[in-house]
């Protein structure tokens, strides 16, 4: 990850409630990245590994390096039989992104998904396996901020020297006050009791932030973080329409869990 990439993030085993325990990284990351719970350390798939002559050039630029999907060639080889085409690796892995991002598939499988990693299903068919990775793609850029506008979000109140100052983080009456004078409106409850792992994601990203006063540019961020959360939503309802209309799956023999994908994974 320390070059151009992208990783799939996950635990292998869920200490409570239901599996909702991925995320992606294009950057080095901890182990509490998606929970810090100790049973529910972090590990992360890259997508890609680069190789070096030079172990110790590890900032070296990416093109001079190896850059190999980190990917077994027995997945391509048995995704391209079923499918007579040879999908990509970012297909492959957006695909996966989605299909852990359906609450169907994670509600269905919950058991199975808190002692383990997750089983990745196939659709027989390629449009379906399309759709999904289509899916995966913009959950994706989703999650890493790409191209996406700020949510229309806004702090009501001023304090004394208009500022934005955290001091507290309480959801009432539908807004969420920060300090004594000023509150953030436009947050709808879905949105804002939406967990990643352990974590309730606005109200850490507030809190962490507790005591310090919030600029202009990074409370944009915060608004990014809102709306990247509601089209979540949106893409999630559809994730599942397409996965609960999937009549016929890839023989049970053909299903992998996540760490049997990949080359190597890191903890």
């Amino acid at each position: 990850m320390m070059q151009e990439n992208l990783g799939l993030v996950t635990v292998r085993q869920v200490a409570e409630g239901v599996f909702k325990h991925v995320l992606v990284a294009n950057t080095i990351i901890e182990s509490c990245y998606v929970s810090n719970r100790t049973s529910e350390i972090g590990y992360i798939f890259p997508l890609y590994t680069y190789s070096s002559a030079d172990k110790n050039e590890m900032f070296k630029d990416a093109s001079s390096n190896g850059k190999t999907p980190n990917i077994k060639q027995e997945i391509f080889d048995m995704l391209t039989q079923y499918y007579g085409t040879t999908p990509t690796p970012e297909e492959i892995f957006y695909y996966i992104y989605a299909v852990l991002y359906s609450n169907v598939y994670c509600t269905k499988y919950a058991e199975f998904l808190k002692y383990d990693f997750p089983r990745i299903p196939f659709s027989e068919g390629y449009n379906d396996f399309k759709k999904l990775a289509e899916y995966g793609e913009k959950l994706v850029n989703l999650h890493l901020l790409k191209n996406i506008q700020p949510a229309n979000v806004i702090v009501v109140g001023q304090s004394s020297k208009n500022e934005i100052k955290i001091t507290q983080v309480k959801r009432e009456n539908g807004v969420v006050h920060i300090n004594n004078e000023q509150h953030i409106d436009g947050i709808s409850e879905e949105v804002w009791n939406y967990y990643i792992g352990g974590y309730q994601v606005l109200d850490k990203w507030l809190k962490s932030r507790k005591g310090r006063i919030i600029e202009g540019q990074e409370f944009e961020i915060f608004q990014k973080i809102v709306k990247a959360i509601e089209e979540t939503i949106s893409v999630q309802k559809k994730v599942d329409s397409t996965f609960t209309n999937i009549n016929n799956w890839l023989d049970f023999k053909v299903i992998r869990k996540i760490s049997e994908f990949s080359n190597r994974g890191n903890k």
